[in-house]
């Protein structure tokens, strides 16, 4: 599922870790028959919370300087379109968690 992946990849991004949850319980409230769905989100949720544990500061520190690098990569990486996109993603991640049932 797409929408997970794209979940799991910022992780490590300080920017939208507030949202992650709730994006998570959006795309279950949507996929709720999805075999494995539930057990995934919360096994990320966990590497969420251990990122979380960090300084923010220090993990925004570690996020730039991956992208920085993974920019450098050629344009058909699919590492550097995530990069080029990163704005829309979290964009689409924050629109995810604003869906989420309060």
């Amino acid at each position: 599922m797409v929408a997970m992946e794209l979940i799991g990849r910022h992780l490590e991004d300080p920017v939208v870790w507030d949202s992650i949850p709730g994006a998570y319980e959006y795309v279950l409230s949507r996929y709720p028959t999805q075999p494995g769905l539930a057990d995934r989100c919360r096994l990320e949720l966990r590497s969420l919370k251990s990122e979380m544990e960090q300084d923010r500061v220090q993990a925004q520190r570690k996020w730039d300087e991956e992208r920085e690098e993974e920019l450098r990569f050629d344009p058909s990486d699919w590492r550097y379109s995530l990069r080029k996109n990163e704005a829309g993603l979290r964009t689409l991640i924050k629109l995810y968690a604003s869906k989420a049932k309060k």
